[in-house]
């Protein structure tokens, strides 16, 4: 069974990286969001922070005070994983083994004044839409993120990922799912993976059936403010193994949030093709 198997069985979503895990159940499908520029048909919308839907819900202690600085900058709670060392509080079930009813309102009671996300009432909207499901250690990070940054101009997943894996870089694991490119069946692709300054090595495989799969590693910190990652591909026409300009299709894939299935640092990106090659693109490689 190969990495993609692993990935594909249940959910749909995970991939069994080496990467610090942190101890919680993993809900139904990544939360990631893709923009694909201007893409043929199939393609997945750019969708806002909003994470996915999970499941039953679970129970999270009353906070007694302030989780971080409540100053806008570092939180004072120790990351789960990371540099640190520190693991994550374990336990998404009561001591009776069914599930606790998880409780929004002490994680919000601390949220920054003129935070964006509404008063009280859409700061426990916002919790019961992230946080669902995914233990204590999402708890902690979750009410350490509302009441330290205004989440006016950022993502709620980035800060939670921030606060659960530290400032020190962690190796993440992709997969590059691509649909649609019946047009280039027994063509090589070539993709990468980047953000910001930091890209995987270039990896290659064959459209089978208009399918294309790749795996990628990259080793990047997660930051509080954004995780939007890139996927540059191109379809090597002419069978030289290397991107040529007005004769290969070349395009990116644009992953707009990392969302917010916590469990491990494993994300699927899909795609589809996009009706004009970006030639420009070929300078990725």
């Amino acid at each position: 069974m190969n990495l993609r198997h692993l990935l594909l069985l249940s959910t749909g979503v995970w991939l069994l990286g080496c990467a610090p895990q942190v101890d919680v159940e993993a809900p139904e499908a990544s939360g990631s969001s893709t923009s694909f520029g201007a893409p043929t048909t199939g393609s997945a919308p750019a969708s806002s922070s909003g994470p996915v839907d999970a499941g039953t819900t679970q129970d999270q202690p009353a906070t007694t005070g302030p989780v971080g600085s409540g100053d806008g900058g570092e939180s004072t709670t120790e990351p789960v994983n990371g540099s640190t060392g520190s693991e994550s509080s374990t336990g998404s079930e009561s001591s009776t083994g069914s599930p606790r009813p998880l409780d929004c309102e002490p994680l919000c009671e601390f949220l920054i004044e003129g935070s964006c996300l509404q008063g009280l009432d859409g700061c426990q909207i916002t919790c019961e839409e992230t946080v669902r499901d995914q233990g204590p250690a999402v708890e902690q990070a979750f009410a350490a993120c509302v009441q330290t940054e205004y989440l006016c101009f950022s993502f709620i997943e980035d800060c939670v990922w921030s606060e659960l894996y530290g400032p020190d870089p962690v190796e993440q694991q992709y997969v590059f799912d691509g649909q649609g490119f019946d047009a280039w069946d027994g063509r090589t692709v070539f993709a990468r993976i980047a953000s910001g300054t930091q890209a995987s090595p270039t990896d290659s495989a064959v459209v089978v059936g208009g399918e294309v799969v790749i795996e990628a590693s990259l080793t990047t910190a997660f930051d509080r403010f954004g995780n939007s990652r890139n996927v540059y591909l191109f379809v090597d026409v002419n069978d030289d193994g290397s991107c040529t300009p007005g004769v290969d299709h070349v395009q990116a894939v644009w992953m707009q949030s990392l969302g917010s299935a916590f469990a491990q640092p494993s994300f699927v990106i899909p795609g589809t093709p996009t009706e004009l090659s970006s030639d420009g693109l070929c300078d990725q490689f």
